[in-house]
Formats: C-alpha cells, sequence, structure tokens
C-alpha cells in the first residue's frame, strides 16, 4: 500500500484512479489544491505533507514543465491538487536547460501558458485553494496571474459546460450556470516571518495576529480592486474570502536551536509542550469550513467517480490552445513577452519606414510622386533601402533579430515593383517599370519606350534669345543637341548662322564611313537686329519682330505655357518650372508617325549607336575628349551669328534675353587694338531658366538703379576674367542650393579686322585630358556678334558627369560621396 501513500501526475492519477479506488468511488470528496513556489531550501508542500503524515508530495521537480500532482486522502475525506510550473526554480533552472537556443521570454512565454492552463482547471475543481508564500510578504504578481486565470475560466465556461454529463447539470442548476464546483475559498500561508523566537508565547501569538490582520488587510485590497471578489455578479468572481474567519497565516519556523529551547524553558517562557504542531492545524480548520452543510459558494461535492469522470473530461478542453481565441490568449501571458513583443512590432515598423523614408540627397532619390503612387524602385534601389532597413533593425531590435528580418523582407517584398534601372544624365531615377529602352536590338523597335523621370527645366536657346521647357535627359543628343537643334520653338537654328562642327556621316548603303567634307567656313550672316527694343522705346533700323518672338514651350510638352516675356523676368521662369509634369505614358508614346518628333530622334540616334558598336566602329561616344579617339554623331557644341556687333548696346545691355537676373545682363568690354573694343560674356543658367554673366572677381556684376555700365563695371573686367579658370557649375543667383552651369559665351567682336579665335577647353570628372570641341581654334569674323553654346551634359571615357548637387567652393560638388575638385573652363 505505500504506493497509495504517494501522489502521481494527474493524467497518470486520472487513468489509474477508477480501478484503484474502485472502493471509493461513492465517496463524497472535497477539493483541495495548494499554491506556491518550491526553493532550493524549502518545499510548499512541506506542511501539507505534515499534515497528512507522510511525504505524499515527493517529487523536488516536475521535469522542468508545469504539471499538477494528485493525492486522494481517505481520512480526510479530501483530494489534493499540487501545482508545479516555471515559478518554482528547481524547475525553471530544468526548463531552462532544456530549451538552450530558444529565446528566453519565449521559452517563458510558452511555460506560462500550459501553466496558466493548469491553473484554470484548479479553479474549476477546488472548493479551497491554499497559497503558500515562502517569504512573509503578499506576492502582487500573485494577483496579476490570477486575473488572467480568472480571464480564462470565463472564456472557457461554454466550452467546459457542453462536457459535463447532462444529469449532473440537470440536477445542479448552479454548477449548470457557472460550468465549476464552487467558487474556491483562498487561504495564505507565510514562511520566514521575522518574528524573534526568544519571546514568549503570549507576545509571539499577539504580534503574529497583528501581522495577518495586517496581511488580510492587503490581500482584501488587491483582490477587490482587480476584482478577484465580491463582484457583483458572482460568475465572475475567481474566489472569496471569508468576512469574519481568519484567512492568513504566519507559519511558525520548523525548528529552532536548542540551546535557545533551553533557555526559554528554564526561563519559564516557554513548556516543553509548548512546541508547536507539526500537523498543520490551519489547514483542518479550512477543511472543516468548506465542508458546512451551509456554505453558499459550493455547488457540488462530488463523489470521487464523479470527480474522475468531470476531470477526464474538462481537463482536454482547458489545455486546448483553440479553446481561447489567439490574441486573447497571447494578451493574458507574462508581461516580458508581451513588453518584448510590443518593442518588437515598433522596431519592425520603424524599420519600414526606414525602408520608405527618401534620400535627403534629391539628386540620388526617386521623384516623390514615383513613391507616393506606383512605389517603382529599381532592384539595386530596393537592396539599399532594404540593407538601410535591416541595419536599423539590428541595432534596436531586442534579442534574435532574424524573425523580425524575415518579417521585414515579407512586408518590402510587397511594397516594390521592379522599376527601370537607368539613370537620367542629371542623376535621376527612370520612374517608369522596366521595360525595353531605345537601341535595345534584342527588341522591336516599336516595343521601344521613352525613359521618363518627371523632372523638367526651364533652359535657353543656343543663340541666347528664347527659352522652353525640357524633360530631364537620358540620351545625350537629346540633351547636347535635338534640345537645341530639332526644337520647332526654337527657330534660329534653322534662321542663322553657325559653324558646322566635324561629325561621323554614313556616306552610302553600302555602310561606308566618311567624315564628310567639312570646313570652317564663314558665310555672310543674316543679321537679325532689328528684333530688340531699346529702353527708351526707340528703335534702330526697326523692322516688324519675327518668328523668334513668338510664344515657345518644350516640344515634350502637353500643354503650351507662355515663354517668360522679357518683363516678367525671374518670377514667371519660376513659375514654369512648378508645373506639373506630363504623364509619363504620353511621354513614351510620341507618334510613330513623326519623323521629329523627340522618340523618333531619340530612337534612330540609339539605334545607329548600337549598330555601330555591334559593327565595331570606331566613333567619339560622346562630347569631344583629347583621350577619345573618333568623330562625334553630334555635334554637342553650337557656335551661332545672332547679329552684327551693333546688335549690342553696353548703354542697354541683353534685355531681349529672357531670363537675366535685373542688371547682369551685361558683356565685359576689353580693350584689344587702338581702343577698339571686345565685349565678352561668360553666361551661366541654373535648370529654373535664371541667366547671369560674371565680373572680373568671379562673381555676378547687377547693376543697381540708376546705375551705367560703364560706372559700375571696371574697365580691367574682362581681363581679369580671362586670366583666370571658371567654375562650370557655381551657384546660382536665385538661390545658394540652386546650381548653375556655364552654357554660354558670348563674344561680340571689334569694329576693326582684327583676328579673334576661340578654343575651348573644359575638364571635368577625371583629371587626365579635357572635353573639346575635336576641332582647332575656331576663327571669328570681325563686327559679329557670336555665342559659343556649350554642351549641356559632359560624358567622356568614364560615362556621364553628373552635375553637382551642392556647392561649397568652386569646383567641388558632390557625387558618389567623392570630393571632386574641377579645374572647368580655360581661355585659351
Amino acid at each position: 500500500m505505500s504506493s497509495v501513500r504517494r501522489a502521481k501526475p494527474l493524467n497518470e492519477w486520472l487513468t489509474e484512479a477508477t480501478e484503484t479506488l474502485q472502493p471509493y468511488l461513492h465517496a463524497e470528496v472535497s477539493v483541495v489544491s495548494l499554491i506556491g513556489r518550491d526553493t532550493f531550501l524549502a518545499r510548499k508542500s512541506n506542511e501539507l505533507n505534515n499534515a497528512l503524515g507522510a511525504k505524499i508530495f515527493d517529487s523536488y521537480a516536475s521535469g522542468g514543465g508545469s504539471s499538477i500532482d494528485v493525492y486522494f486522502s481517505l481520512d480526510e475525506g479530501s483530494i489534493f491538487l499540487v501545482l508545479n510550473g516555471f515559478n518554482d526554480l528547481p524547475d525553471l533552472l530544468q526548463m531552462l536547460e532544456g530549451a538552450a537556443g530558444t529565446p528566453l521570454f519565449e521559452t517563458i512565454g510558452n511555460a506560462e501558458k500550459r501553466y496558466l492552463q493548469l491553473f484554470t482547471f484548479i479553479s474549476v475543481v477546488s472548493h479551497l485553494i491554499l497559497f503558500v508564500e515562502q517569504g512573509c510578504r503578499f506576492d502582487v504578481s500573485l494577483a496579476r496571474t490570477l486575473k488572467s486565470v480568472n480571464k480564462m475560466r470565463i472564456a472557457t465556461t461554454n466550452s467546459i459546460l457542453k462536457v459535463l454529463p447532462k444529469n449532473l447539470l440537470k440536477a445542479n442548476p448552479e454548477l449548470d450556470k457557472e460550468g465549476r464546483f464552487a467558487v474556491p475559498r483562498f487561504a495564505f500561508a507565510f514562511h520566514r516571518n521575522k518574528i524573534r523566537q526568544d519571546l514568549g508565547a503570549t507576545k509571539k501569538r499577539e504580534l503574529y495576529e497583528k501581522l495577518e490582520e495586517n496581511l488580510e488587510q492587503q490581500i482584501y485590497n488587491v483582490f477587490k480592486l482587480l476584482r478577484l471578489i465580491e463582484n457583483s455578479h458572482r460568475d465572475n468572481m475567481l474566489g472569496y474570502l471569508p468576512g469574519k474567519a481568519p484567512y492568513a497565516q504566519l507559519l511558525p519556523p520548523e525548528t529552532i536551536d536548542h540551546v535557545t529551547e533551553s533557555l526559554l524553558i528554564l526561563a519559564g517562557d516557554r513548556k516543553e509542550t509548548d512546541v508547536e504542531e507539526s500537523e498543520f492545524p490551519f489547514l483542518h480548520s479550512l477543511l472543516d469550513a468548506i465542508r458546512a452543510p451551509d456554505e453558499e459558494h459550493i455547488f457540488l461535492r462530488p463523489r470521487l467517480g464523479q470527480f474522475i469522470s468531470v476531470a477526464k473530461a474538462i481537463l482536454p478542453v482547458i489545455l486546448d490552445d483553440d479553446a481561447i481565441q489567439k490574441r486573447k490568449l497571447d494578451g493574458l501571458l507574462n508581461r516580458e513577452a508581451r513588453f518584448i513583443d510590443s518593442v518588437s512590432e515598433k522596431a519592425l515598423e520603424e524599420a519600414i519606414r526606414e525602408y520608405e523614408k527618401e534620400e535627403a540627397n534629391p539628386r540620388h532619390a526617386r521623384a516623390k510622386s514615383a513613391t507616393a503612387s506606383g512605389k517603382l524602385f529599381t532592384k539595386a534601389e530596393h537592396d539599399k533601402r532594404f540593407a538601410r532597413a535591416v541595419s536599423y533593425l539590428k541595432s534596436v531590435a531586442p534579442g534574435d533579430a532574424k524573425p523580425l528580418i524575415d518579417k521585414l523582407q515579407d512586408e518590402c517584398a510587397g511594397r516594390w515593383q521592379m522599376g527601370c534601372d537607368v539613370v537620367s544624365l542629371t542623376g535621376l531615377s527612370c520612374e517608369l517599370t522596366a521595360h525595353p529602352a531605345a537601341g535595345d536590338l534584342t527588341k522591336d523597335r516599336d516595343e521601344w519606350t521613352l525613359h521618363y523621370s518627371a523632372a523638367r527645366h526651364l533652359h535657353t536657346c543656343g543663340c541666347g534669345l528664347h527659352q522652353a521647357l525640357r524633360n530631364d535627359p537620358f540620351s545625350l543628343k537629346d540633351a547636347n543637341y535635338d534640345f537645341y537643334m530639332e526644337n520647332a520653338n526654337f527657330k534660329c537654328a534653322s534662321t542663322m548662322d553657325m559653324h558646322k562642327f566635324n561629325v561621323l556621316e554614313e556616306r552610302d548603303a553600302d555602310g561606308e564611313l566618311d567624315t564628310g567634307e567639312w570646313t570652317a567656313a564663314r558665310p555672310e550672316p543674316r543679321l537679325l537686329i532689328d528684333c530688340r527694343e531699346t529702353r527708351s522705346g526707340s528703335q534702330e533700323n526697326a523692322s516688324e519682330p519675327d518668328e523668334l518672338d513668338s510664344v515657345v514651350n518644350s516640344d515634350f510638352s502637353d500643354q503650351e505655357p507662355k515663354a517668360p516675356s522679357l518683363d516678367e523676368g525671374q518670377g514667371a521662369a519660376e513659375e514654369t518650372v512648378e508645373q506639373p509634369s506630363v504623364r509619363c505614358d504620353e511621354e513614351a508614346t510620341v507618334s510613330r508617325e513623326d519623323k521629329k518628333g523627340p522618340r523618333a530622334l531619340i530612337c534612330s540616334y540609339e539605334e545607329r549607336r548600337s549598330n555601330l558598336k555591334a559593327r565595331n566602329v570606331e566613333f567619339c561616344d560622346g562630347v569631344p575628349h583629347t583621350l577619345m579617339p573618333g568623330l562625334p554623331l553630334f555635334p554637342s557644341w553650337q557656335l551661332t551669328v545672332v547679329g552684327a556687333s551693333n546688335s549690342y548696346s553696353h548703354s542697354y545691355g541683353l534685355r531681349d534675353m529672357p531670363g537675366f537676373r535685373p542688371g547682369t545682363d551685361y558683356l565685359l568690354p576689353y580693350d584689344v587694338y587702338l581702343e577698339v573694343k571686345l565685349f565678352i560674356g561668360f553666361e551661366y543658367e541654373c535648370p529654373k531658366g535664371h541667366r547671369n554673366f560674371l565680373g572680373g572677381d568671379l562673381e555676378p556684376v547687377p547693376l543697381a538703379k540708376g546705375t551705367t555700365a560703364k560706372e559700375m563695371i571696371p574697365k580691367d573686367a574682362a581681363e581679369q576674367l580671362l586670366s583666370k579658370v571658371l567654375p562650370i557649375w557655381r551657384p546660382c543667383t536665385c538661390r545658394s542650393t540652386v546650381i548653375g552651369q556655364l552654357m554660354r559665351v558670348h563674344i561680340v567682336t571689334p569694329k576693326a579686322p582684327v583676328q579673334v579665335t576661340i578654343d575651348p577647353h573644359v575638364q571635368v570628372g577625371s583629371p587626365e585630358g579635357h572635353f573639346c570641341t575635336g576641332e582647332g581654334p575656331l576663327e571669328l569674323g570681325w563686327a559679329k556678334y557670336y555665342v559659343l553654346r556649350l554642351p549641356y551634359i559632359y560624358s567622356g571615357l568614364d560615362g556621364p558627369v553628373l552635375p553637382p548637387s551642392e556647392v561649397g567652393s568652386f569646383g567641388r560638388f558632390f557625387a558618389n560621396s567623392i570630393k571632386v575638385t574641377y579645374t572647368p573652363f580655360s581661355w585659351m
């Protein structure tokens, strides 16, 4: 019978009890549960073992998991349940040792879930729940655990009622309503009190009672605050505390040292019979209380056989994870795990924001409209953004970041599409999805689609007389030639005389190449000096304005906004560039019939370029450069005769030309021979169409109101300027953050038979070599007004040179995070 005097795990006991306890199946029983914590020095079940007269509950650990040990006492007529779990220090250590490699709070969370489920079972079948504390203070965390248990009990009540025997429910209406044997009575026992053991029994008892009353008051206040007791609805109460009977007891020490005991006996303060009994009388008083026939909180005192059948029915229901919604179940688990989950969720949200965040540098960021509407990222851009988000996540994620990185990958996978990975010549990405580009010989020409970045700029024609909007260029020919020479709005390209630069041309259909018979001849220009007004309103040699003064607009545009007039100045230019961009599908589907349209021009050029490369024909694939052999396919420079020298008046400046900042439209005089003046100006233009000339100190020289050019411009300004190296890019006068580019050189040759030559050299990107016209010095005729347009984009051995995004000093720009110093323009 020794085996009968040992507690067994719940599942094992339920399997064997019907057979081993068959003679007692009809005995009425009370169910008593014990909750507490084990340490290496004491077990929560020690007092219970003393009361039962044997080490019934003797297993020191439950194997690292939550469990219930069960024992039926025939003498007490009771079933005793002891809950073991992760609160027990030996069990906690075993559990952690067996969960190596698993996150700590995940392990604790899983253990706590099973602990709460078994605790819920105890709350359903118990008449009395005794809480044993290893200290002398009430643990408030127990109250939070009880609140979670109560929520689980309420959530599983309906499921429990479905599996209870119908006849049992019919005979017990309260059981049918509550789904439990009773509203269990709560009681508390505390170890390791601080009362001195050398005090007499009477004094000690007095102190014990005061401490017990204080503990009872604390427990009552906490339980009432959490609505665990005295709830307006009894079915919402987890248990109850008796109104008059004591429910908290301080347990005396198990032993006292023999010297102290002998001295107390000799002093008469202690008798040999005063040694506390070890039968745990507090437990017996509690058992007598729940056996009282008038106890209103007990709905059913089951027979042993009924308890076994009910326990077998409800235990699987309570242990079923689906019995409670996962969201509710997760909310009941340990606070640490919930805190970690909340921090992890917040970190994931911030990482997603980091992924979606646009870069501060606009040259390396996609236009905002693309991110907001299409989420078009290239694969490289997606990888860059994802790496940035992962780096952030690793720096803030609690514990192992891998699960969060996996979630981040799933989130980001749906936040981007495969965008075109081509970057424009100014550094902006194409906004379209991946598409066949012009020049792709593996695709039919009708499938080609032009790249589009949504950026548009206001630029001036080659002669400087008119402005128009242009789309961000992806083709070098579009950037340096088509916009100026094939633009229907720039009539100057077809009406003015200009120098013809050497280019590569095909002579016949057999593919034989010839450079053409190009010369530097200067035919007599058709002078256009009558299309300007003077400030006084009078005209010299006046005639009706020609088509050059018509309303212009970019050939890319789907609107026809008016070009900035002479009086509108800067404001009109700024308004123009803020117009909404044209739709990319309209941009990409210009009529196939338009032989001079932008699509036809770009496609023809890219097709020819690809064919020449496929045939290994040597040509200069870019702007002519001293280190690049061969002729270019088109001229990137433009030298135009805009009129006779008398078309420029130093008294009135260039007020016919739009975009100049007030007072900055004057050329610099230069005495070259016998006080015959040559006028020269180095013109800078920004993407907003603002233009200005530089003075001798490399800064604009605006004229104050009421002053003249002769008064404000030093006589030696031109001489100073011609001896310096000019920057290709500098801050614009409209705003320090806007970049202006050296785009034109204006030269008014003297009215005398003197020889003027120009041999421009530009050095950007690589310090080796320089960009040039590909020809020798260009001779200029006398008494003429010339404008030399420089390339908008410089493309050499290393590809296009991106304009700088910031200007800190001359020759310094930001590109690929490398600081490069340029020696831009030299007058030769």
